[in-house]
């Protein structure tokens, strides 16, 4: 298989590898956000008890 023949492969692969390392970061950030919160709303309480 010559070079030209595979460049659609390879671009559709660098693609699908960049898509899917966005998806993860956002996931994560989402993720890290959400514990954040609850972290915050968590010491809010304590301090109210204490």
């Amino acid at each position: 298989m010559e070079f030209q023949e595979a460049w659609p492969y390879v671009v559709g692969v660098y693609i699908g590898i960049w898509a899917v390392l966005l998806i993860y970061v956002i996931v994560l950030q989402n993720k890290l956000a959400a514990v954040k919160r609850e972290l915050d709303s968590l010491s809010k309480a304590v301090e109210r008890k204490g």
